[in-house]
Parts: structure tokens; sequence; C-alpha cells
């Protein structure tokens, strides 16, 4: 299906970045050539040239997001999932107001700053904010590019526990930067068309999975989406039941990754802060936290903040509720796994959790 054609905005930042990528060839080559040399690889343009064919060829971007989480100025009943029923379209954090990272989407804020230095400029040029909102449409929207295709819940699972992977013509109109894609001074940018920095990031540092993308121009969900790979702890409630209507409505397949679930107890308070066991405890449904745990929390701190009040303010305890998800990322084992009933006679056993990532053998199980 034939790409969108893009606003002159979004030409003039994916050029910008392909620029800048060529004025760093002479860089990223020498750390490519390093790099083999010190793996006793030797440096060669067939090397070269195979590195980044694997990349063009297997690479796919994948967008995550939270599926349960409350839109911004919507009824409370309106999840993630209903609106992309509604719309068919992914928009991006400056429609939504809402993101996995910093809620700094809004003219002048942190993100619209930073995306005035990645991008040239390119999304500030005279006139193209005064579109009577239409330019919150323009900016890009933000995933990973997915290298390794090794771990069942994606690239960047700490960005949402549910994700698009979208087809691979959409890799045209994507800028990636390696590495922390939201920090100053991204080290390495590339496209498409010059992934030279891209392959000098995944080198330097190879225990880096992702590289940062942005998609540049609308992504439709039944022109754009390959897939949608979702986590287990909403099979069969509303919310999975949203997801397998998406699937159907916009014709992509819906598989479900090994999930993610902790015990309360063993929640550690040296990873994202001291409070976030006690919150894992009263979050917690039979002594486990899961995704969907965590995103009911969200919904009923959002229609009742006074509840929470206990904890703070409600944006304070809204990022306590992302650190528990950091910790359910990092330290969490396959969904199902964990008994229910008579948990708290189960010796906690951390250390067998600590550093443990989820990798699946290139499939993902329907």
């Amino acid at each position: 299906m034939a790409q969108p054609t893009l606003h002159p905005s979004q030409t003039a930042a994916i050029a910008h970045i392909h620029t800048t990528s060529l004025t760093q060839q002479p860089q990223s080559l020498e750390m490519i050539n390093h790099v083999l040399y010190m793996s006793n690889r030797l440096p060669a343009p067939e090397t070269h040239s195979a590195l980044l064919s694997a990349i063009r060829r297997t690479a796919r971007v994948a967008l995550h997001f939270h599926p349960d989480r409350p839109v911004t100025s919507s009824s409370e009943s309106t999840s993630v999932t209903s609106s992309l029923l509604t719309s068919g379209i992914y928009k991006s954090q400056f429609q939504t107001g809402i993101s996995n990272g910093g809620l700094t989407a809004r003219p002048g804020g942190a993100r619209d700053e930073w995306e005035r230095n990645l991008f040239g400029g390119a999304y500030h040029s005279d006139g193209w904010e005064d579109l009577d909102g239409a330019w919150r449409a323009l900016r890009p929207k933000y995933g990973a590019l997915d290298i390794l295709g090794v771990a069942s819940d994606g690239p960047a699972p700490r960005f949402g526990s549910c994700y698009f992977v979208l087809k691979a013509d959409v890799l045209e109109r994507c800028t990636f930067t390696f590495g922390d894609g939201s920090a100053e001074n991204t080290k390495w940018k590339g496209t498409m068309g010059q992934l030279d920095g891209i392959l000098a990031g995944m080198l330097e540092d190879a225990f880096v999975r992702e590289s940062a993308m942005g998609v540049h121009g609308e992504v439709r969900l039944g022109r754009d989406v390959e897939a949608l790979v979702a986590d287990p702890s909403f099979r069969g409630g509303e919310v999975g039941g949203e997801m397998e209507a998406l699937a159907g409505k916009f014709g992509f397949p819906l598989r479900w990754h090994v999930g993610s679930e902790i015990r309360a107890a063993e929640v550690p308070d040296d990873f994202r802060g001291p409070t976030v066991p006690s919150l894992a405890e009263r979050v917690a449904k039979g002594g486990v936290v899961t995704v969907k745990d965590v995103g009911d929390a969200v919904r009923e701190l959002v229609r009742d903040p006074e509840a929470w009040k206990d904890r703070g303010e409600q944006g304070h305890v809204m990022q306590e509720m992302k650190w528990l998800w950091h910790v359910l990322v990092r330290y969490g084992r396959p969904f199902g796994s964990l008994p229910r009933e008579s948990w708290r006679s189960v010796a906690p056993d951390l250390e067998t959790t600590r550093g443990k990532k989820k990798y699946w053998d290139g499939r993902v199980g329907e």
C-alpha cells in the first residue's frame, strides 16, 4: 500500500537527520572499523555492506504503548485502545497529551525544544504552528527500531506493555537515534538511506538493544501495522477484547508475548526508590503485581485522586506507577508463573530475578 504524502515540515526533518548523518560518516566508519578489528573481523567493504543489508532486511519499527491508560481530555471510560478503535490512527504525544516518558509535549516544553534541536527547526518554521492545532498531528510518533528481534516484550518495553510492529515500507519515513533518543546532543543519528551512524552506535555499545526512532507522517493502523503484540494479563478482559477488535477491524494479527509479573514482597527498594515496594503491596492482587494491576491502579488514580492522597499529589503517584512498571520490566517473571494462593509462604528469591530478561526463540505465540 502506498505511503502517505509528507508535509514539507516532515520532509525537512528527515532531510536534516540524513544530512547530519552524512557529516558524521567519517567518525561512524572509524568506529565501525575499530570494533570489527578488535573483534578479529577484518574491516572490509563486504563486511560493512553485509551488516547494513542485514539491518535493512530484518529490522522493524515497534510503537510501544499501554493499552488501558485513560486518554487525556476524554471521559474516564475512554482508553487508548478504544480511542484507536474509533480513529484508526496512532497519534503523536502532542495530540494525546500522554506519554510513557516525560509529559512535556507542548509548545515550549522540553519535548518541543528537543525536537526543535534534533530536526533543525523543521517543525518550527513560520506558519506551520498556526494551522488551528493541525501542527500537532504533523509531529513524529516515537518508538524503537527492533534490530535483534529476540525479546518477546519488544525492543523498548519500558515505554509500554504492548506494541505495534509496523510494516517494512514505513522505515523509509523514519529517523533514528541510537541509545537514549531523549538525551541532548544524541551522538548517532540516521535514516534508512544513511545507517552508518546507527551501525556505529550498535557496535560501540553492544549491550544497548534498541535504536529510538520517530515515524514522520500519519500512522494508520489499517495501512501501516504488521502485527499487534500484547501482554497476556489483558487476555480475556475488556482491554483484551478491544485489542482483538482492533486486530479484526484493521486486518492484522494479535499475538501475546510472555508477559511479566512479580511478587509484591520481592519488589526492590533500590531500583526505583524506597516507596515503590509499598505501592506494589497496595496494587497487588493475591500478592502478585501484573501489568493489568498497574493499569487498574492508574485508572483509579485518575478517577479518584483523593483516594491516593496518602501517597502524595496525583503527579507524584503517577510517577510511582511508572516506576512500578519499570520494576516489572526489569525483574518480572513470565505471566502466570507465580502462585496466587499462600504466596506469603513462598520465600522471597529476588536474586533469581535480578537482571534476567525474557528472551524467546524468534516466534511470538498466538
